[in-house]
């Protein structure tokens, strides 16, 4: 099985589909009881194309849309889904107070997507987004990896599902903690704003058709998905 550690967000590997004792996360040593699956991991052993499918495709063999390669698919948990973040056009956004005893925290909501990674550039490389929101990030990197100063401004890609999606994003760094780096978008371009809009919304649509009953259709290179509902009969 996959999953998360829910206390450094560190991916797992574990055993068999579906784990029954507890196990420690090897990056920190958090005590899991291990959950019960609620989609399926693939990835691809010729070419790495990495993907998430519906829990009925566990434990099959699946044939990968980039090089046609046939693996057999790995049992995933992903946490509930968090409150969204409705786009202007579609609903009202969530809003929340924010503290004044920490100004620099992000106070939209924050969402935890999976596939979804950042460039920094050739120093620091790509690493996993921690979790998400239309004001700032959190990335995955452990403090000894690479010092941050508090202010340091910085661009960055964003990538979901390995697909480049918002580039040539700026934001300046308001903390770094020994699991997570934490950044704020400058949102003086409303283009820049709109594309982290829908990236959000994309991913979470994403992992809510992953918790429905659709099917999921490949196409060729690149691999992008369709999702289409599932046909009883």
């Amino acid at each position: 099985m996959r999953m998360h550690c829910p206390s450094c967000n560190t991916f797992l590997a574990v055993g068999p589909l579906h784990p029954k004792t507890m196990f420690q996360c090897h990056q920190c040593g958090h005590a899991i009881h291990p959950p019960t699956p609620n989609a399926a991991y693939f990835a691809c052993l010729q070419c790495g194309l990495k993907r998430n499918l519906h829990v009925r495709h566990m434990g099959m063999l699946v044939k990968c849309s980039a090089c046609n390669t046939v693996s057999r698919t790995d049992s995933l948990y992903i946490p509930p889904i968090p409150v969204l973040e409705m786009d202007l056009e579609t609903g009202p956004a969530v809003t929340v107070p924010e503290p004044a005893e920490a100004p620099d925290r992000r106070t939209a909501a924050r969402h935890r997507l999976h596939d979804l990674s950042v460039y920094l550039g050739l120093r620091t490389g790509t690493a996993d987004v921690h979790n998400i929101s239309e004001t700032g990030v959190g990335i995955a990197i452990a403090a000894p990896e690479r010092e941050f100063t508090m202010g340091e401004r910085l661009q960055a890609d964003f990538y979901f599902q390995q697909e480049a999606m918002v580039q040539g994003v700026s934001m300046v760094v308001v903390r770094h903690t020994s699991t997570v780096l934490g950044c704020r978008f400058d949102l003086d371009n409303p283009e820049v704003h709109r594309k982290i809009r829908l990236l959000i919304n994309q991913g979470l649509l994403h992992e809510h058709y992953l918790r429905d009953p659709v099917t999921l259709e490949f196409e060729k290179p690149p691999g992008r998905f369709q999702l289409r509902e599932h046909d009883p009969s």
